[in-house]
């Protein structure tokens, strides 16, 4: 009736004054062909004109390429195209520069020949996310540019700790004759500090280059990497009476000699963090486990992937639990040096070779209880 369709019309109407949202209905128009060539807005509610930035005679009089003469062949145009031709809407953001803002549209199919498109002011919220995206970018150039330093620094520092080694060494055998018990120290306090030195920047070189990610990714037989690592530190084994227990452990996908790096560090850590007095025992440990049963703060996909999850414990002096993640931070130490040498790098380093393979570490201890640093990495 005349009365029903009065109410409809009235409710329609109510709908598009009120609404927050930009709602409108544009007509797109073909050639003989049948192909689009251009498209009219031809009904809007007020937010829409408001959001366009127009004045509404314009908005509702000129085709869309009288603003954009290229919005036919625009991404947004093509969606539009596609939506007419297929009938799926889709949503998209979007920049009208005549009002300086991001709208999120979501445009639908009303017929052959008209779309209907409803958007929302997300202008706050684009810009929070490009300034956050572009602060990311800072970022991580500035820490790509601070890498690269490290390295650039390291690398260049080498040549004059090898001069100040020769040169020190010369002028020693020179004065072996007449040099003083106490100018011997002063030559070996020397000495210890450009080893110290070169350590040192050989850590960093190292660091620099675990940085920089996973490179030459190949299979490694962690069986192999450990029995090259223990060979490595045989002298100091011995020298400890060290016992070592190694399972049979995984091939895995990597970097060989990053996976080595990851040993050397924490073998080496367990035999020089031993407790004077007794013969170091350091146990390897190994198994498959899957993500939910020990990650519980990581993202959803981990927790349904399968691990292989290693432990290498041992029966050192350990440290204060509360100091468990700070260790991971390059330069940190937990001891003196004048008691145990390092330059507070090779924790670092562990932790940015178990991440860059898409991993995670994380260690437990108690003092004078020893210490037992566990990793996982992703089985293929």
């Amino acid at each position: 009736t005349n009365e029903q369709l009065h109410e409809k019309n009235t409710l329609l109407y109510s709908i598009l004054s009120n609404s927050s949202n930009g709602i409108s209905v544009s007509q797109l128009k073909f050639n003989k062909a049948g192909h689009v060539i251009d498209a009219q807005t031809i009904l809007a509610n007020d937010a829409a004109v408001k959001y366009s930035g127009l004045p509404k005679d314009l908005y509702l009089t000129k085709p869309a390429t009288f603003f954009d003469p290229n919005i036919l062949s625009s991404p947004y145009g093509q969606a539009c195209i596609n939506t007419l031709k297929s009938g799926q809407p889709f949503i998209t953001q979007y920049f009208l520069p005549y009002s300086s803002r991001w709208l999120e549209l979501t445009v639908s199919r009303m017929d052959e020949s008209h779309l209907i498109h409803i958007f929302t002011d997300v202008t706050e919220m684009k810009e929070a996310q490009l300034k956050l995206e572009q602060s990311l970018k800072d970022l991580q150039e500035s820490n790509s540019n601070l890498e690269d330093f490290a390295y650039a620094a390291s690398h260049d520092l080498k040549e004059p700790i090898r001069k100040f080694h020769i040169f020190t060494n010369l002028l020693k055998e020179e004065l072996e004759e007449v040099i003083t018990e106490e100018q011997q120290q002063l030559f070996q306090k020397l000495e210890s500090t450009s080893n110290r030195m070169g350590s040192l920047l050989d850590n960093l070189l190292e660091y620099s280059y675990v940085t920089k990610g996973v490179a030459d990714v190949e299979q490694v037989d962690l069986n192999q990497t450990v029995r090259n690592v223990l060979e490595d530190l045989e002298l100091e084994i011995q020298n400890k009476q060290a016992k070592i227990i190694v399972p049979k452990l995984p091939v895995v996908r990597g970097n060989g000699r990053q996976f080595e790096q990851v040993f050397q560090n924490l073998i080496g850590n367990a035999l020089k963090y031993s407790r004077p007095g007794l013969h170091p025992n350091i146990e390897i440990n190994y198994k498959q486990i899957v993500g939910r049963d020990i990650l519980h703060d990581k993202p959803v996909e981990s927790l349904s992937q399968w691990y292989h999850f290693i432990e290498i414990s041992d029966d050192g002096i350990g440290f204060e639990q509360i100091h468990a993640d700070r260790i991971f931070k390059i330069f940190t130490r937990l001891h003196g040096k004048e008691d145990y040498k390092g330059s507070g790098v090779g924790l670092s380093i562990v932790r940015k070779v178990i991440e860059s393979h898409n991993g995670f570490i994380w260690a437990t201890s108690e003092p004078n209880n020893g210490s037992s640093f566990k990793f996982i990495l992703p089985i293929a």
